[in-house]
């Protein structure tokens, strides 16, 4: 099923942006279907990668339906900013929806990585999770990292959760069955470099709790050379 979205998201309406528009009412049912309902302890896991403190002003790049970002208002608690941007505008009003239901204050805006709507170091943790690969091109990638780059208050981190390789071959012929070999083509990892030179520090990666997902984190330093 995943295999066919990204079928569908390599079409010409959506290369130009990486959108997943029309995708927002169904969505969650996939991911639930797709992660054997083990979604929420995905989500859970992620969270505990991005150490997130009570208060702190974090931002989802490529909410999707807010499913996360409403994970992650909760651990901030009621003092935190949070927010979430996404291309899609059904994605958008989904999750609006859900934060609605959930009680949660959580602005979602329709914008994309590459013209984040937000000041500079306004936040203290940037969130994306499989977003970047959907990103076309080294160019707008570059673009997005540099914008994330930018609201970052010095010392802010990044968390990036995104596709890894397994190295057993029946895993990751398994996997790419699952999620398409097009996905499986951009490990998080080959993104190290892109952090590197838009000047992210402290660059780390490592397993999540999933066979075919990897975490990729780097920090804004405190001065403009580090």
């Amino acid at each position: 099923m995943l295999n066919h979205l990204h079928r569908k998201l390599s079409g010409s309406d959506s290369h130009a942006s990486g959108s997943m528009q029309g995708w927002g009412k169904s969505y969650d049912r996939m991911v639930s279907l797709l992660s054997f309902g083990q979604e929420q302890k995905f989500r859970q896991s992620t969270l505990k990668l991005a150490r997130i403190q009570p208060g702190e002003r974090i931002l989802e790049v490529g909410c999707g339906t807010g499913t996360l970002t409403l994970a992650a208002k909760a651990q901030a608690g009621p003092h935190s900013q949070v927010c979430g941007i996404d291309v899609a505008p059904d994605m958008i009003e989904t999750a609006r929806h859900k934060a609605a239901q959930a009680g949660r204050e959580i602005e979602f805006q329709l914008s994309s990585i590459a013209a984040i709507p937000y000041p500079d170091g306004q936040f203290d943790l940037v969130l994306s999770s499989l977003m970047l690969h959907h990103l076309p091109g080294d160019a707008l990638k570059r673009q997005g990292m540099q914008e994330v780059l930018r609201v970052l208050k010095p010392g802010g981190r990044l968390l990036i959760v995104d596709v890894a390789v397994p190295k057993n071959g029946l895993v990751h012929a398994l996997a790419s069955m699952v999620v398409g070999r097009g996905m499986m083509a951009h490990p998080v990892a080959e993104y190290i470099p892109l952090l590197e030179q838009v000047g992210f520090v402290k660059i780390e990666t490592g397993p999540t709790q999933s066979f075919f997902l990897a975490y990729l984190s780097g920090k804004r330093g405190q001065n403009l050379i580090e």
